[in-house]
């Protein structure tokens, strides 16, 4: 029923990772890991609410220098 998948922004039982966080402007970008001939875009740019509302579960993976 979320926007985001019903207008094809988002694909449904997917998986994305973030690219980039705009905490002045509120958004959050997203990259697609299936780019490419299976998807129509690449990156994706969200608002702080369409992040928050359109994912059930973010998992995150710490970078060890």
């Amino acid at each position: 029923r979320n926007p985001l998948y019903q207008d094809g922004t988002l694909v449904a039982n997917h998986e994305y990772y973030v690219t980039g966080v705009d905490r002045e402007a509120g958004t959050v970008t997203l990259g697609n890991p299936w780019w490419g001939p299976l998807s129509s875009y690449f990156e994706v740019t969200l608002s702080l609410e369409e992040f928050q509302g359109g994912f059930q579960r973010v998992s995150v993976n710490p970078i060890n220098p």
